[in-house]
């Protein structure tokens, strides 16, 4: 149900933030962003392991919202979610599972998004087949590994990542 209400922002935001790329200058919102997730990085790191919020219902789609309109932008809605769901608690598999499907739903928007923004050009879908052999990589190399995994590890990777996204 949650994934759901996520999911409802998501549908908003994606077109939102096509726009915005489409008719702005996103760099400041870039920088802050980046500003946000080393600072978000720095105190999950010092969270105890156990910590949990428990989210009202009313915040998930201004969460999914807000993923949306990162993802129109940058092509990178993910670090909501990972705030979002890492700190509801959730098992590693639930919280995989969420990511995935929300990811999946928001290429499905960002696809046609983008090609009515007519910001897909021949030479970008290219290099994006060109991309495909290394996810897949990265895709069997992360389940070959997340099932190693104990939860407070898995934990902290996804802390530490947040921040590397940051500084990216």
């Amino acid at each position: 149900r949650r994934a759901g209400a996520v999911a409802a922002g998501v549908v908003v935001g994606v077109p939102v933030g096509t726009y915005v790329l489409r008719s702005g200058s996103p760099t400041m919102v870039l920088s802050a962003l980046g500003f946000f997730l080393l600072a978000v990085s720095a105190a999950f790191l010092r969270l105890p392991d156990r910590t949990r919020i428990e989210w009202p219902p009313w915040t998930a789609p201004p969460v999914g919202l807000l993923s949306g309109v990162l993802t129109g932008l940058f092509g990178t809605g993910g670090p909501p979610l990972i705030i979002y769901y890492h700190l509801t608690g959730l098992s590693k598999n639930a919280f995989r599972g969420n990511l995935m499907a929300l990811f999946l739903l928001k290429t499905f928007l960002r696809i046609p998004a983008y090609a009515v923004g007519g910001l897909l050009t021949p030479a970008r879908l290219w290099s994006g087949v060109l991309l495909v052999p290394a996810a897949l990589l990265g895709t069997w190399a992360g389940q070959r590994n997340h099932v190693r995994l104990s939860e407070p590890v898995f934990r902290r990777l996804v802390s530490l990542l947040l921040g590397a996204i940051g500084l990216l």
